[in-house]
């Protein structure tokens, strides 16, 4: 009875801190979203190094992509650990939103081209309308 009641305490201690845990990151996640780029990638680095002490996992220094320069964890792919692809589900789950690199180039607008919709107009004519529709031009 004793190991129920242990685990039955740790079930409650761990729904608690989920709250406890989702007050926080939702406080903290538009925070995080107007920090720098910079700024987002040491709190990510952070987090990973919290992860790899209690989860006793090697870091390592991510070199491409969005993450370039940040600490994370060996992928599955690159034949990691399962306590590494465990970290690396960890650390995707304590970050508040995804780091998102902003383009310096403005988007360009899309104009509807005018031709391609008269002729998906035309299209959708009947054969008699068509034929009335090219008689007038």
């Amino acid at each position: 009875m004793k190991q129920v009641t242990k685990y039955l305490s740790a079930v409650e201690q761990h729904i608690e801190g989920s709250f406890n845990l989702g007050d926080a990151m939702q406080k903290f996640a538009p925070v995080f979203n107007a920090m720098p780029i910079t700024q987002q990638l040491e709190v990510r680095s952070n987090i990973a190094r919290i992860i790899s002490i209690k989860k006793k996992v090697a870091t390592i220094e991510i070199t491409k992509g969005s993450y370039a320069g940040s600490l994370g964890f060996e992928s599955a792919k690159n034949g990691a650990s399962d306590e590494s692809e465990q970290a690396r589900v960890m650390l995707r789950y304590y970050m508040p939103s995804q780091v998102e690199k902003t383009s310096t180039k403005p988007k360009a607008t899309k104009k509807p081209d005018a031709v391609a919709k008269l002729i998906t107009q035309f299209k959708a004519l009947t054969a008699s309308q068509r034929k009335a529709f090219l008689a007038k031009i």
